[in-house]
């Protein structure tokens, strides 16, 4: 699971999450965005597959107060607003 191998995360300065597993992000972020714990400063994920998704992931992702800094080829970057 994620937050296994973020559970030491909040001790680094900056953190960025980079995730590709290929229309399978909602499944695999689920925990950490769910989870209400650690979170990246910024995540580079791919949304291509997005409409293939049970679930708004990116709006879940922006409620917690990232903002897209940057989007192509089916990818986007989020960055939490504040640590840019």
């Amino acid at each position: 699971m994620i937050t296994d191998f973020v559970q030491d995360a909040d001790t680094y300065e900056i953190c960025v999450l980079k995730i590709d597993v290929e229309g399978a992000e909602e499944l695999a972020l689920s925990p950490m965005v769910q989870g209400g714990g650690w979170l990246p400063d910024v995540i580079l994920m791919e949304t291509r597959h997005a409409a293939d998704w049970n679930r708004d992931l990116i709006g879940e992702i922006t409620a917690l107060g990232f903002e897209t800094a940057f989007e192509a080829d089916g990818n986007t970057l989020f960055a939490r607003q504040g640590r840019r």
